[in-house]
């Protein structure tokens, strides 16, 4: 079964290279907020800053990374961000790691745009409702 081999790990500076490449490829800048590919050295200060706050997960399938997920605490809420390699993506990584990750009690939240079926939908599959509709995107959450 595919999730019994899928883990997640927290990121490590070694991971930089991994993430940046997979933040900056085209697939994912289209579904993201910001289609602006992130120079490294503009990465390498957000990546120091986030590792010592110990808020990016490296998913793993069968040892190897093939994505990564993400937040950042707002007034008691934490946003998340995923990203899952081309080649794995339709595995149903993205939801089994959602779903895990959110599984505590929290408010998570997520700025999905509309366009992007894919990841509302591993939203909603995780529990997630949308709480507001914006020009752009949906403001969805899970408490």
């Amino acid at each position: 079964m595919l999730n019994k081999n899928i883990k997640t790990v927290y990121a490590k500076l070694s991971d930089s290279k991994f993430i940046l490449n997979l933040r900056n490829s085209n697939y994912i800048r289209k579904n993201s907020l910001s289609k602006n590919k992130i120079c490294s050295s503009n990465h390498a200060k957000w990546l120091n800053k986030n590792l010592k706050k110990k808020n990016i997960l490296i998913i793993h399938h069968n040892n190897i990374r093939v994505g990564y997920i993400r937040w950042s605490c707002i007034m008691g809420k934490k946003y998340l961000s995923w990203a899952i390699t081309k080649k794995m993506q339709g595995n149903k990584i993205g939801g089994h790691v959602l779903k895990k990750v959110t599984a505590e009690k929290s408010v998570f939240r997520a700025r999905i745009l509309k366009n992007n079926l894919t990841s509302l939908k591993i939203a909603i599959n995780a529990s997630f409702k949308i709480i507001r509709v914006f020009k752009k995107y949906n403001l969805m959450e899970k408490c």
